[in-house]
């Protein structure tokens, strides 16, 4: 287990499987040393400060960076070319 997967337990957070794309796309591509990874979004929706206050815009953010986390671990069980550390 690497030092972020480590973390996220301290933490108490799980990384669900991500969810299958709805087109033809990949959730991740290596490209050399970078690991780009397709673009997710929150369910929340709003300008912070006007629809959302700030503690809704961090949990907003925090599960979107969960999102992308869950989409590298699946990568690098597929692969193992690419490890969360």
């Amino acid at each position: 287990m690497g030092m972020v997967e480590e973390r996220l337990s301290e933490l108490g957070i799980e990384l669900a499987p991500p969810k299958q794309p709805v087109a033809n796309y990949l959730g991740c591509k290596l490209s050399g040393e970078l690991l780009y990874v397709a673009a997710r979004v929150s369910t929340q929706r709003g300008e912070v400060g006007t629809d959302l206050d700030r503690d809704a815009a961090e949990r907003a953010a925090r599960d979107t960076i969960v999102l992308l986390l869950s989409i590298i671990r699946a990568r690098d069980r597929e692969s193992r070319s690419c490890r969360i550390r």
